[in-house]
C-alpha cells in the first residue's frame, strides 16, 4: 500500500513545479562590492524550503570584497567567462575555472571572487544550502602572492603549469609566482572512501591500480587504499 494513501489532496497546479523567468530575477538580496547577485528561487518568491538559487555576475577585470556565506554550502556554476576563486584567512589561496566548471565553496570559508577576463563578463549560477541568502562582508588584508591549489584525485591529474593550464590574461606575475609554489588539496574521507570502492570494483589488480595512480598525479599518496574484507 502506498504510504501516500491517507494524504491530503494537494493543488498541485498552485503547489507544484515552478518555472521563474530570467528577466523576472530579483536583486533585494545581499549583495557584495564587486558583483552583481539576482534571486530565482527562494522561500519568499517560490517557498522554498531548503534551497536558494539564482544568478551573479562579476564585470570584465573586476573582483568582489572578501566575505563569506555563514554555515551555508555553496555551489557555483560558471556559464561564460573566467572565474578567479580567492580564499582562506588572507585569501592565500587561489584556483580558477572555466565555462562549464563548478565551484564549491564551504561553510564560513573567507573567499573572493575576481573576473579573470579583462572583456567579457563572468556570469555564473548559485546555488546555496538554505531558502535565504546570508553574506557576511569582510576587511581582509590579502596576501600579494597567493598559492594555487589544485583538486587532484586518481581521475583527474595534476595540471601542469608549464603547459599554460592557468594563463592569466594581462600577465599576473603574482599569480605566475604561486602557480610555480603549487600544491595539492587534501582528499576528504568521503573521497578516500569512493577511492577504496572505485579500486574494488575495477578490473585491475590493487597494486597495477596504485601505479595508474601515481602515472596520472605523481603523488603516491592518492593510491587507493586496500579494502580488507572480514573473516
Amino acid at each position: 500500500m502506498s504510504h501516500d494513501h491517507h494524504r491530503e489532496a494537494v493543488d498541485w497546479k498552485l503547489n507544484g513545479v515552478r518555472v521563474i523567468r530570467g528577466d523576472q530575477l530579483d536583486t533585494n538580496t545581499p549583495q557584495t562590492p564587486g558583483m552583481n547577485r539576482a534571486a530565482a528561487i527562494n522561500l519568499a518568491r517560490v517557498g522554498a524550503q531548503k534551497i536558494w538559487a539564482g544568478t551573479v555576475n562579476i564585470h570584465a577585470n573586476a573582483k568582489t570584497g572578501a566575505h563569506h556565506h555563514g554555515a551555508l554550502e555553496s555551489v557555483i556554476y560558471v556559464v561564460r567567462g573566467k572565474a578567479r576563486m580567492r580564499w582562506g584567512d588572507k585569501l592565500e589561496y587561489v584556483a580558477e575555472a572555466a565555462a562549464g566548471d563548478f565551484i564549491f565553496v564551504p561553510p564560513y570559508v573567507p573567499h573572493q571572487e575576481i573576473n579573470a577576463s579583462a572583456d567579457e563578463t563572468l556570469e555564473c549560477v548559485l546555488v546555496r544550502s538554505d531558502n535565504e541568502a546570508v553574506v557576511v562582508n569582510l576587511e581582509i588584508e590579502a596576501t600579494e602572492q597567493p598559492q594555487a591549489v589544485y583538486w587532484v584525485d586518481p581521475i583527474h591529474a595534476r595540471p601542469n603549469p608549464a603547459l599554460g593550464v592557468f594563463s592569466v590574461s594581462g600577465g599576473n606575475s603574482a599569480y605566475g609566482a604561486a602557480r610555480n609554489a603549487a600544491t595539492i588539496m587534501p582528499i576528504p574521507w568521503a573521497c578516500q572512501r569512493w577511492i577504496a570502492l572505485w579500486s574494488a570494483a575495477s578490473a585491475l589488480p590493487n597494486r597495477r591500480h596504485g601505479n595508474r595512480c601515481r602515472s596520472l598525479t605523481g603523488c603516491t599518496r592518492l593510491r587507493a587504499p586496500t579494502t580488507r574484507r572480514s573473516t
